[in-house]
């Protein structure tokens, strides 16, 4: 099919490196990185990538009650050039993330255990207030945009993550019952999905269309929490 363009896109998940609580919510969080191509074909225009940008998304499938709240990234190789780009907050649900620093913790809580150390300039956490501005309903979606270093690709960022040489933690707040928190960090084991096809304008037009219902959605129940 002439002139179509290949999208790409790698969920991972989470292992828990704390053990503060009786539930383990790890298999609820997930990320989901995309290339250029596969974000503005997912996301449509609020995204807006560019050649050299990828974006991360992040998600928890609530069952037990959980709270993400601050998201960490230890870049060893490294693959993404500082500071983050852009925080997407609301591309499903409502969130309410900012770049940091201001960092609060500064690092992935008991992330030191496990040689962890957090690059402030890359990592977000929730604006101070209420806590339902983090990601705590299957819905919500948090995104982050990010640029590459200088030759870097999608492929660089999905085999750093394989490796361990990038790593995302997660601080998750108000697990269950005992409402404690307990941090998370990726796992090397991403699930790539069927390739999305980007055919033309149609596709694009539908995309946004689709955006939108999302965002008026999400604008409603932002609007019924303030």
């Amino acid at each position: 099919m002439s002139g179509a363009a290949q999208a790409a896109s790698t969920t991972f998940g989470f292992t828990r490196i704390s053990n503060n609580n009786v539930e383990d919510v790890a298999s609820q969080l997930s990320l989901t990185v995309y290339d250029d191509v596969g974000a503005n074909a997912v996301f449509g225009p609020t995204v807006a990538l560019n050649p050299g940008q990828i974006l991360v998304t992040f998600q928890n499938a609530v069952g037990t009650t959980s709270n993400i709240t601050e998201v960490y990234v230890d870049d060893n190789v490294p693959v993404i050039n500082p500071p983050i780009d852009q925080v997407f907050n609301s591309l499903g649900g409502f969130t309410d993330f900012s770049a940091a620093p201001p960092l609060n913790p500064t690092n992935l809580p008991e992330g030191n255990n496990i040689g962890f150390f957090a690059d402030t300039t890359l990592s977000a956490d929730t604006a101070p207030g209420n806590p339902n501005k983090g990601i705590n309903e299957a819905v919500d979606i948090l995104g982050i945009s990010y640029n590459l270093v200088n030759g870097g690709t999608y492929q660089d960022v999905i085999a750093g993550i394989n490796s361990g040489d990038l790593r995302f933690g997660l601080h998750v707040r108000s697990i269950g019952s005992g409402l404690g928190s307990d941090s998370f960090v990726t796992s090397n084991n991403g699930t790539v999905p069927e390739p999305l096809t980007i055919l033309g304008a149609g596709a694009a037009v539908g995309f946004g269309a689709s955006f939108k219902r999302k965002l008026a959605k999400s604008q409603e129940k932002a609007d019924k929490k303030g």
